[in-house]
Parts: C-alpha cells; sequence; structure tokens
C-alpha cells in the first residue's frame, strides 16, 4: 500500500470511529440527510510533507476505501472533527480532487472547483449505507439512460433537397421581419427596432398617460413577433378607423376632394384606446410610409387590406422565348430508347443511359455557340427538362431490335438497301402497337371483348443468393408464364420448375388452355384477343394454333384471336408484372437466399402492393397436356390457305378462330386484309364420310407427363454438392433429393 492509499485509509477510519461513537450515543435513528462539509485547502498536514500523491498515483479512485465515509447522515448528529481530523482532511483536500457519485457505487469523479466540498454521510447499519448506494446509483443510471436516448443526428438522403428556410436571403427576410438586424443586399448593416420615446406632453390624446412603457413594450414585442409583412399590416389595419367629419364646407367646382380623416386605437386591457399617429409610429417603431400604405388600401378597397402585391407586377425579367425553345428543340432532338421493363408506362421516354444532364447541357452550350447565339444556364436547361419532359436515362437490360441496330450502324449503300425493309418494319410496329390500343380500349367498354397478353419470364434459379458457391453451380429453372387480363388488370402466373415440365409449347399451350378454360366460365361467349412475342418455339406453332381452334370448339368461347407483335417491339403490359417480380425478389435476397422454388411463389403472391395482387398458380406434371398428340389428332390444316397460297406460319401476324365456323382467318401483315383457310383437308378414303369439325369435340386431351422429369447429370451433382457443404440447409435437403433421378433411370 502506497502513501497516498495509507492516508486515505486513516482519515476514513478516523471518521469512521467518530462517527460511530455519536450513533451509540443516539436514542432514535434520524433519517438521512445529506450534508456538505467544507474543506480547508490552507489547513497545515500533520502528515509526512515528503509524500507527493501526484507521483504515487498507484491509487486514483476511492473504490478500495471505506465508502461509509461518503454517506448521508444527520446533520444534527455530526459533531465537529476533532484536530487531528481536520488535518487529515485539509491534507487530503490538498492532494486530490473532489468527486461526483458514479454509477456504480459510492466512487467520485475529479472537478476542477476551486472550493471543494465533500459529501460527508453516515448510516446506524450497513442496509442505509446501501440504500443511499443504491439512490445514487439509480439516480447516475437514470441520467445516462438519458444521455443515450437523446437522438441521433439525422441521416441524410442520396440527394440533397432543398432548404429555403436557410438561403440567405429568407433568413435575413425573416430578421428584418422580426425586426432584427440583418445586412441587406448591398452589405448595409440594418439595425435592430427599438422602440422609440412616446409623443410629448402637450399630446391631445394623452397618450404618455394612457400606457405605460411596459404597456408599450409588450405592444411593440406583440407587432413585431408576429413576423410576417401581411399579418403586420393586419394589426395596423385593426388599429385604424376612418371617420366622417361633420361638416364640410365644399368649395364650388373643386377638382380635389379631401381625404378622409382617421383615427388610431390601441388595445389595452381589452379596451381601444384612441391615441395620436405619433404616439402609434413610435410605439410600433414603424415609418410613416408604412402606415400610408394601409390606409391608401383602406380608402381603394372600402376598408379591406389586400394581400402583398410586391413582386406582382409581372414585369420580371424573363428567359428569351427563343431561348427557351432552343431547349425544347434540343431535348426533342435527343434519340429515344425503348424500355424493356417499364412497357406499361408509355408516357414514360428514354435516352442513352451514358449520358447526364449537365452533358447535355455542354452540348447544347456548345451547339449554340457554333451558331453565334445565347444558351441558357445550367438552371433553366434542368428546369425545363425535368418539369415538361418525362425522360429517363436508360441503360438496356435486353438485346434491342435486330433490325433497327442493323439499319442504325449501316452506312452507305447497306444502309439504302435496308431502306424499304426498315420502313416496313417501323409501319407494322406502329400498326401493331395502335391495334393493341384500340383492343384495349374495347374491352374497357364491351362487356363481351377481353384483351390478355402473356409472356414468359427469365427463368428464376434455385437456389440464388449472394453465396459464391451458387455463382460456380448449376441450378433447378423455375418457370413463370404471367398472363394479363387487360379488362380487370389482373395477372396469373403460372408457377413450375424444370423438374416437374420442360418450357416448350406444351407447357404454354397448357397454361394458355386453362386460362381461356377459366375465362369462359365467368364470360362465356365472349371474343378473347391474345398478344404474345413471336418466339416459335413457346407459341407461335401449329401446337398453339390447334390449341386455339380445339378451345372454340370445346369451351363456350365466341371467337380466339391471337396478335403477334413485331419481333424486337414486343413491349407489353405482361413486362411490367415481369420487373415487380424481379424488384420483388432483390428486395428479398437481402434477408438471405432462396433455397426452394416456393419461396419464388411466395413472392410472386407478395410482389404487387397496389391494386388485384398477383393469382398464382402453382403447376404440377399432372397438369400439362400433350398437344403434339392433340394436334396429330385434330389434323387442323396448316398448309394451304383457299387461295391455294402456302401459310408460312412464321410470318403471321394475326390468327383467328371463330366457333362453328369450317374456316379460320390470318393475317400476314397489320395493313391487308384476312386471308381464309379451310380448317379441315377434304377427307380421302375411309375417311371421305367423316365429319373433321364434329370429331375435334370428341377429343380428350392426354397427360404430357406420367411423372416428374426429375434431375440428373451435373445438375444433379452440383446440387448434392451444395447440400452435402450445408450451402443448401438440410430443411430443404429433402425436396431437391426427391426431385433426384436415379443413375439406373
Amino acid at each position: 500500500m502506497n502513501s497516498r492509499s495509507r492516508k486515505m485509509v486513516r482519515l476514513a477510519q478516523s471518521s469512521e470511529e467518530e462517527y460511530r461513537k455519536n450513533d451509540l450515543n443516539r436514542k432514535k435513528p434520524p433519517s438521512e440527510t445529506s450534508v456538505l462539509v467544507k474543506t480547508n485547502l490552507d489547513s497545515p498536514s500533520i502528515l509526512d510533507n515528503e509524500t507527493n500523491f501526484l507521483e504515487n498515483s498507484d491509487c486514483n479512485d476511492l473504490t478500495n476505501c471505506s465508502s461509509s465515509v461518503f454517506n448521508e447522515v444527520d446533520p444534527s448528529s455530526v459533531n465537529p472533527p476533532n484536530k487531528q481530523q481536520q488535518d487529515l482532511q485539509s491534507d487530503v483536500s490538498t492532494e486530490i480532487r473532489d468527486f461526483s457519485p458514479d454509477a456504480s457505487e459510492d466512487e467520485y469523479l475529479p472537478t476542477n472547483d476551486k472550493n471543494r466540498k465533500r459529501r460527508l454521510s453516515t448510516s446506524s447499519d450497513s442496509s442505509s449505507s446501501s440504500d443511499s448506494s443504491s439512490s445514487s446509483s439509480s439516480s447516475s443510471s437514470s441520467s445516462s439512460s438519458t444521455s443515450s436516448s437523446s437522438p441521433s443526428p439525422k441521416k441524410k438522403g442520396k440527394k440533397r433537397t432543398k432548404n429555403k428556410e436557410n438561403w440567405k436571403k429568407n433568413v435575413n427576410k425573416k430578421l428584418r421581419n422580426t425586426g432584427k438586424q440583418y445586412v441587406s443586399r448591398v452589405g448595409k448593416i440594418v439595425k435592430e427596432k427599438v422602440m422609440k420615446p412616446p409623443c410629448g406632453p402637450k399630446c391631445r390624446q394623452s397618450c404618455s398617460n394612457n400606457f405605460t412603457n411596459q404597456q408599450r413594450q409588450e405592444i411593440f414585442d406583440t407587432y413585431w413577433e408576429l413576423g410576417s409583412f401581411q399579418r403586420q399590416r393586419d394589426f395596423l389595419n385593426s388599429c385604424i378607423t376612418s371617420i366622417n367629419p361633420v361638416c364640410r364646407r365644399l368649395k364650388v367646382d373643386a377638382e380635389k376632394h379631401r381625404k378622409p380623416n382617421f383615427t388610431f386605437y390601441l388595445v389595452k386591457d381589452g379596451q381601444n384606446i384612441r391615441v395620436c399617429k405619433q404616439f402609434l409610429l413610435n410605439t410600433l417603431a414603424v415609418s410613416e410610409r408604412v402606415l400610408r400604405t394601409v390606409t391608401e388600401s383602406k380608402i381603394k378597397n372600402s376598408g379591406i387590406l389586400l394581400a402583398d402585391q410586391r413582386g406582382k407586377h409581372g414585369k420580371q425579367l424573363r428567359t428569351d422565348p427563343e431561348i427557351v425553345t432552343s431547349i425544347r428543340t434540343h431535348i426533342d432532338s435527343i434519340p429515344r430508347i425503348e424500355s424493356h421493363y417499364l412497357r406499361a408506362s408509355t408516357s414514360r421516354e428514354f435516352i442513352d443511359g451514358g449520358l447526364t444532364v449537365a452533358e447535355l447541357h455542354r452540348v447544347y452550350v456548345n451547339d449554340r455557340k457554333a451558331i453565334g447565339k445565347p444558351a441558357a444556364s445550367y438552371d433553366i436547361y434542368s428546369r425545363i427538362f425535368n418539369k415538361e419532359y418525362n425522360i429517363s436515362f436508360f441503360i438496356p437490360k435486353k438485346d434491342q431490335c435486330e433490325l433497327c441496330e442493323s439499319y442504325k450502324n449501316a452506312v452507305g449503300d447497306k444502309k439504302v438497301e435496308l431502306e424499304v425493309e426498315y420502313a416496313h418494319h417501323l409501319e407494322q410496329k406502329k400498326l401493331s402497337r395502335a391495334e393493341k390500343k384500340a383492343d384495349i380500349a374495347t374491352s374497357k367498354n364491351d362487356d363481351n371483348t377481353i384483351v390478355a397478353i402473356y409472356d414468359l419470364q427469365a427463368v428464376m434459379p434455385a437456389p440464388s443468393g449472394d453465396v459464391s458457391a451458387f455463382f460456380y453451380k448449376s441450378k433447378l429453372n423455375c418457370l413463370n408464364l404471367t398472363v394479363t387480363n387487360m379488362k380487370n388488370n389482373v395477372t396469373t402466373c403460372y408457377f413450375w420448375h424444370q423438374a416437374l415440365a420442360n418450357r416448350g409449347a406444351i407447357e404454354i399451350g397448357t397454361c394458355v388452355y386453362r386460362f381461356l378454360e377459366d375465362l369462359s366460365k365467368t364470360h362465356p361467349n365472349c371474343d378473347i384477343i391474345l398478344y404474345s412475342d413471336n418466339c416459335c418455339g413457346q407459341q407461335k406453332n401449329r401446337y398453339l394454333i390447334t390449341m386455339y381452334y380445339y378451345a372454340v370448339s370445346r369451351l363456350p368461347i365466341h371467337s380466339i384471336t391471337h396478335k403477334f407483335l413485331i419481333t424486337g417491339h414486343t413491349q407489353n403490359e405482361g413486362d411490367n408484372a415481369h420487373s415487380v417480380i424481379e424488384k420483388a425478389v432483390k428486395r428479398a435476397k437481402k434477408s438471405g437466399p432462396i433455397y426452394v422454388p416456393d419461396q419464388y411463389a411466395q413472392i410472386i403472391r407478395t410482389a404487387k402492393k397496389t391494386g388485384h395482387p398477383y393469382v398464382v398458380e402453382e403447376m404440377d406434371f399432372k397438369d400439362f397436356y400433350e398437344l403434339k398428340t392433340l394436334n396429330d389428332e385434330v389434323k387442323l390444316n396448316m398448309a394451304k390457305s383457299v387461295n391455294g397460297d402456302p401459310i408460312k406460319i412464321t410470318e403471321i401476324k394475326m390468327i383467328r378462330f371463330t366457333k362453328d365456323s369450317d374456316t379460320y382467318a390470318y393475317k400476314t401483315d397489320y395493313a391487308k386484309n384476312w386471308i381464309e383457310v379451310k380448317c379441315h383437308k377434304a377427307p380421302r378414303g375411309s375417311q371421305r364420310n367423316t365429319n373433321m369439325s364434329e370429331t375435334v369435340k370428341t377429343v380428350s386431351l392426354k397427360r404430357a407427363y406420367t411423372s416428374k422429369i426429375g434431375i440428373d447429370g451435373r445438375l444433379k451433382s452440383d446440387l448434392q454438392s451444395l447440400i452435402e457443404n450445408n450451402i443448401i440447409p438440410s430443411y430443404y435437403a429433402k425436396f431437391y433429393e426427391g426431385l433426384f433421378r436415379s443413375d439406373a433411370d
């Protein structure tokens, strides 16, 4: 134990012994009360003067010393310390700093007060000491909790927002309207408003006798605390009343009539007290010009004070209309790019994603300099760009149209060769979109017409996440065909994965047939118009065409028309659903990987936050029909038209089937007429007397799969590796193990 510790222990023991004697002499334990005993810093020390507390810093606190010396005691029971105690206390006081309670126990922290005070306390038993400690602990803990719960600074957003209150001109405006000192635009310091002296003793209204300086100051403060130029005018308006003279002597042929007279009032104890004009001006510290503006407004508007008209004269300096027109012309000249992920938002336009507004403005300025004309500032350019146009910077997420890209990149003779084909291509694109727009408008107004758009979404792999092992392994592909009913904007999602079925014409045709079957139950005998892209392997093939003919023959549907959008320009409302789903999947991955297809199905169900939620139909292998067998049994004629022209399915733009008709029609051009085709060729031989139209009604759909396709090969080994390494949790292992095909299969 060093010298400092020994001195402090001696002080504590001496104090405890003295207070213990006092406790024995008391008959009744007193209530605990704090007392502050001021120590004398100048008193001499009886301890060893060679001891230096600062050098012996082994013990820097009192945690190892008795804490009873700092407990609370009854002030009446405290006897004056004896000579030795005084010397001990004064010596310790000269070497150590004062302390404040900490949260744990009666441990004290240093402060820098010149007059140091020490709180001394005692208790009749150990329980009172513990109570005191707990009280100190609770108070300190509450203070710490208060400090910890203080609000953290607000996190700034990605873009800085306008804070008009902090603009220099608005700060000065607020200071001016509240009568505070401010700096004008020219740098002049305008002093703070101060109430002026009252009118003299010769005033007829005796204003100085009616209002004390304190009452005047209250009126002054009330006026300037309004902080609004308009409200201050309203305040003055309430203080002014026009009066009419009892009699007025008019001059003959007088050209100018005398203006009305006004009386002025201030409120005192709820009463309007009349004052003179000078008293009012000096009390409010305003000029006569301010008062005259109010009185002139009362005269012109029958006592009604109009709103502040400053800055509303309409003669502000405006941007030259020619410059504004040049900005619009430049923005209109920027080539637009079609979006493949916001196809429902037809009002939005897109430009090259490598550009920015600043770069566009620089190009605009250079163009204006080249012709020797002034250019608008960036602020004006960006304001017109953002307010008058709905343009976004677009980075392509899908391949653009091959023909359009080829024509754009072609030069010389090659471009001339593509002119006719490119012009026809653009015309077909325009006509197809106009056709779709007109059909959707018809379906909204006609109960018997329904327009539906279907498209297969990009594959969604499972498992999927940010785990690095997922990037080097084959994964199970999940498939989602969306069919959007444009009449009620309800999207149905037909969901399956590759271990159940493939993604060809059989699967797409089955999902579309199921949609037609459900639709015929709610809207019997309706005309259905379908839109899709031109993918030959999925929907533009003989199996889908046969399925349409079969659906019209077997289901209560009046007609089915399928219109194919132009290749490279297949933007449609169904892609909007794909975009929403992809964003929902991206958000879901932030909380953890997606391990099984069922998680995708749940994400799709909750992806849409407004309007009708997506309807998810989870397909099983037993749900798919063998459309290839159906095509063989129905034997639909797809060889030649009525005119003998060969039918090329790849050139078909529209195809239509009508109930109880022995023909169907198709178009190879949106601008041309329908071409009729016999549904069946003339039967020969033994089938000469067979009515094929009636035979179709007896054909039944057969199952395409009798069991799951399963998983084998590399996909199987990769998934097994993920399961063995516990990258796919064991909870989901059984799902994948049930899909694995044995080597014997």
